[in-house]
């Protein structure tokens, strides 16, 4: 069975969702908002989280904010933030996260063993 990836981000048409689909060895499950992806983080069991690290509407400063929502509701879920900013990644760590990865690497040589590594290999 393959490992099964929650994807948080605001954009539905994101490029990394449409590079994730692509990988065949995870099964990416991407709900409509951030909300629906908390209750379903509540609710099912992953294996991991990849989360953007910023949203524009959500008020609780962002990406970190729903880290810091998920570990206010015990999920202890390994959560890899992704952001081409450096602030945004560390305010996701200080908030919970586990990881961080950065998503200018997308599409470059190596991309997809550098995400599984960071999404399954440092737990």
């Amino acid at each position: 069975m393959k490992p099964r990836v929650l994807l948080i981000d605001d954009d539905s048409i994101m490029l990394l969702e449409k590079y994730l689909h692509a990988m065949s060895s995870i099964t990416l499950v991407a709900p409509v908002d951030y909300k629906e992806a908390i209750m379903m983080a509540k609710h099912e069991q992953f294996d991991a989280i990849l989360m953007d690290g910023s949203f524009g509407d959500y008020t609780m400063d962002n990406g970190p904010g729903v880290v810091r929502s998920l570990r206010t509701l015990k999920i202890s879920t390994r959560i890899v933030m992704f952001s081409s900013s450096f602030f945004s990644n560390m305010a996701g760590i200080n908030n919970g996260a586990n990881d961080v990865w950065n998503k200018d690497r997308l599409g470059s040589p190596g991309w997809e063993k550098s995400l599984l590594e960071v999404l399954f290999l440092k737990k």
